[in-house]
């Protein structure tokens, strides 16, 4: 079968903040930014979450592209030539962000270094493979840093319009289902059988 293309726009993004003394989490799903942050008190992680329903399950997924766009960056450091590492997440979503998405750091996809405005991309083909494989309905990334008082954050959904949002780029091949693939080999079959008997009595 040809393979297809979707562009996935998150069905929600935004951040979850622990604090460590109360030990309480806030969430923000309407700010202009999904950021993180490691400070003393507190650490911000950024949250997204992606349908991706559309994909029949079981397709071969060519690729998968999670695509970014920088454009807030708070050294707090003290030093300008600090280099701050962050680190993205992969999980099972569930569509929304919650408090409990805070903990979802289980699977790590990749470290990177922010401090650096512009579009960030991710190759996350065998974290969306696997989903996809099993039947998950949503794909969800969770970022957080390693580098105290030092913040990025990428356009939400919510932000500015004149930076790109949020995307998931997925190209996919959809496997035939049983039924499709019995009468591809029935009608084989049939054609073979006919040329077979053609030939027969033609000679």
């Amino acid at each position: 079968m040809r393979a297809s293309a979707v562009i996935i726009s998150p069905s929600a993004d935004g951040n979850v903040t622990k604090d460590f003394d109360s030990g309480a989490f806030s969430v923000d799903t309407t700010g202009p930014n999904v950021s993180a942050a490691f400070y003393s008190t507190e650490e911000l992680r950024g949250i997204l979450e992606f349908p991706i329903d559309s994909i029949p399950v079981g397709s071969l997924i060519n690729s998968a592209t999670l695509s970014l766009y920088e454009d807030l960056i708070v050294n707090g450091t003290g030093m300008d030539d600090v280099t701050a590492t962050f680190q993205m997440c992969g999980y099972v979503g569930d569509g929304a962000v919650t408090a409990g998405d805070w903990n979802s750091d289980g699977l790590s996809l990749q470290n990177f270094t922010g401090g650096s405005f512009g579009t960030m991309t991710f190759d996350v083909t065998p974290f969306v493979q696997e989903l996809v494989s099993g039947g998950d309905s949503y794909s969800g990334f969770l970022i957080k840093g390693f580098t105290p008082y030092f913040l990025v954050g990428f356009d939400s959904t919510e932000g500015v319009s004149i930076y790109p949002h949020p995307v998931l780029d997925v190209e996919f091949t959809p496997v035939p289902e049983p039924s499709v693939l019995t009468l591809v080999l029935v009608g084989g079959s049939i054609i073979a059988f006919t040329r077979h008997s053609l030939r027969a009595h033609l000679s």
